[in-house]
């Protein structure tokens, strides 16, 4: 948003396609809360984590969002109730 209030939506999708697997995380705007969302599909037996960026660099470190969000098979739907002006998300899965 800008200084006067008004403020862009957008949505980015970014697909990653092993060899025999499909993973979309898909981030939004929220029009009502200005929240950023992180969408992403999540398998049975996983532990998903959303780690977080303000500012891209060499010595950036990955801050974690969001940790122990257990897969249950269908798509999660995490909110950034604290956003940064800008920030850089990225989903990351354990017990693969």
């Amino acid at each position: 948003c800008d200084s006067g209030g008004n403020c862009a939506t957008a949505t980015v999708t970014v697909v990653v396609s092993p060899a025999t697997n499909v993973f979309a995380a898909q981030i939004s705007l929220s029009s009502d809360t200005h929240w950023p969302t992180v969408v992403f599909p999540s398998f049975a037996g996983h532990i998903y984590r959303i780690e977080y960026l303000d500012a891209l660099g060499a010595a950036a470190q990955w801050s974690v969002l969001v940790s122990n969000i257990p897969g249950s098979g269908s798509r999660m739907s995490i909110s950034d109730t604290n956003p940064f002006a800008a920030r850089f998300y990225r989903v990351g899965a354990d017990g693969q």
